[in-house]
């Protein structure tokens, strides 16, 4: 039993330290199969982690269409998408990031180099140019920094914004010329001589008013703006511009001055645009105007000729009462502005003008002479009753044309009695044996009858009635004894002529000739000198007394 014991308690050690190794033995192993899951897992974690990189790098170049750059701060480690020299159009392959970085201007060399080196921050983004086949083209670079991989591992992602910075520099451009346009149209409204002002529509409050607005009404510009005062208004500023605003008189800086006023509707902003114009010099030059116009009418109505003014429509705007007396017309009917036409078919009806074989012909000629004279034109119209009407025709000064009618037929029949009266003077002074000759107020001979030109030889060329008598009197300068100085005979001899004084002289020519001579005055200013031959009468008296 004992010995039972002792193998017993023998076996039992024995198997009690072989468990022992076989418990460590295990052990050892499950702690290795720890180990190498442990290191497995991490392996498969990280491989995970490079696939989801790629997978997402992948995924971010799809959705850029231009590529990524991938490497490793102090690695040569250096990876690029698929085809990126292709894809971004440039002339080279990039094997590293110093080839790209060639690739840019200094300036974007610069960017690129400070988002590399802050290392604080995970993701950045610059706007780099790249000069692809087609010429330079905008890119936007986008640096990622990954934290969970080796240390300095970057991605360079590339997306062509050409387009969208090509369209950002137009619209800068755009916003630079609408703010330029904004800045000279201001300078434009603040240097406007003329008020100008801007005010809400539903409450009169006004927002913007220019240095001539604030200069009228003699107050700085915030204190107009603040306190919302309008120029013109009395009491509401609705009721203002209700009533239409035109022209209003104020008181400005102590004269009375003529404003026309002006709005314009700003829709979208509920505002309007107010402008007021200094009217004043119109103003006074228009009431000139009318007084000129008032007076022209009047002195127009004294006029004993008809008088009729057509405007450029051809309708009647002036007539005087002497035109309405001369043709019989009714005055009401002219004051409702008959048309050129319609008073030419009166007339023509009534027999009060010329008849003419082709009336219509006449008609419009007369109505194209409102658009064709420059010049004004008269001529004598003889009227079926009679009458002998001059009429005058001219274009107005303001359009249209005015017409002046004269009735001459008393003046034309004085005209004939007095031509003809001249005319039996004319023939009497030509058959007297006296020579006759008449000098006008300005010395010049008016007439002369063939007894004075044989007396005296008088045969000038051309016009020998408009002779000044001075050339007359060098022409009988051989006929006449004087013992004094010529000039001086002569301008005694054109005084004694010409001094208005009645007398009688007896003058003996050199050739022996006689003649009585007389000076009378007429009583329009000129002057009739007579001259006879007396020599025949003085020889026979000096025979007789001899006798």
């Amino acid at each position: 039993m004992s010995g039972l014991s002792s193998l017993s308690s023998v076996l039992g050690a024995g198997i009690q330290h072989h468990l022992t190794y076989v418990v460590a033995g295990f052990c050892f192993v499950f702690a290795g199969f720890l180990v190498m899951t442990v290191a497995y897992m991490r392996l498969v974690k990280k491989n995970r982690e490079r696939d989801f990189q790629e997978n997402l790098c992948a995924q971010i170049s799809t959705y850029l269409h231009q590529g990524w750059l991938r490497w490793q701060e102090r690695a040569e480690t250096f990876i690029t998408s698929e085809g990126l020299a292709k894809n971004l159009d440039i002339p080279i392959s990039v094997a590293s990031i110093e080839d790209f970085l060639e690739l840019l201007s200094a300036d974007d060399q610069k960017k690129l180099n400070v988002l590399i080196n802050q290392k604080d921050k995970v993701v950045q983004d610059e706007i780099v140019v790249l000069p692809t086949r087609q010429g330079p083209r905008f890119f936007e670079a986008i640096l990622v920094r990954h934290e969970n991989e080796a240390p300095g591992t970057l991605t360079l992602f590339l997306r062509n914004q050409d387009g969208c910075q090509r369209a950002l520099q137009d619209l800068e451009g755009k916003v630079a010329s609408e703010h330029g346009e904004r800045s000279l149209m201001k300078e434009v409204l603040e240097n406007l001589p003329s008020p100008l002002w801007v005010f809400e529509k539903s409450t009169g409050k006004i927002s913007y008013c220019n240095q001539a607005y604030a200069d009228v009404l003699e107050m700085p510009r915030q204190q107009v703006i603040e306190n919302s005062i309008h120029l013109g208004v009395q009491d509401s500023v609705e009721e203002f511009w209700q009533e239409g605003g035109s022209l209003k008189y104020l008181n400005i800086k102590g004269q009375r001055r003529c404003y026309e006023f002006k709005k314009v509707a700003i829709e979208d902003q509920g505002r309007i645009l107010a402008f007021a114009f200094d009217r004043s010099t119109e103003d006074s030059l228009e009431r000139k105007l009318k007084r000129h116009l008032s007076l022209y009418r009047e002195v127009l109505e004294t006029l004993s000729a008809g008088v009729t003014v057509y405007g450029p429509d051809r309708k009647l705007r002036f007539f005087n009462h002497a035109y309405a007396r001369m043709f019989g017309m009714d005055e009401s009917w002219l004051s409702s502005e008959p048309t050129m036409s319609e008073v030419l078919d009166d007339l023509n009806r009534r027999r009060l003008l010329v008849e003419y074989s082709d009336y219509p012909a006449f008609k419009r000629r007369e109505m194209n002479i409102l658009s064709g004279l420059l010049t004004p034109m008269q001529e004598l119209c003889y009227l079926p009753d009679g009458r002998n009407i001059r009429k005058i025709t001219a274009p107005h000064p303001s359009g249209g044309i005015f017409y002046i009618f004269e009735d001459v037929t008393n003046s034309l029949e004085l005209e004939r009695r007095c031509n003809t009266q001249l005319d039996v003077q004319r023939s009497t002074l030509d058959n007297l044996y006296e020579g006759i000759a008449v000098f006008g107020s300005d010395a010049r001979l008016r007439f002369t009858n063939p007894s004075f030109r044989k007396l005296w030889n008088w045969m000038p060329d051309g016009d020998a009635d408009r002779r000044h008598i001075r050339e007359l009197i060098e022409h009988v300068r051989p006929y006449l004894t004087f013992e004094e100085e010529w000039e001086h005979y002569k301008e005694r001899l054109i005084s004694r002529v010409s001094d208005r004084v009645p007398k009688k002289r007896r003058l003996h020519r050199t050739d022996g000739i006689i003649i009585d001579f007389a000076y009378v005055p007429l009583p329009d200013g000129s002057h009739l000198l007579s001259f006879i031959d007396v020599t025949a009468s003085c020889r026979m008296e000096e025979l007789m007394a001899k006798h």
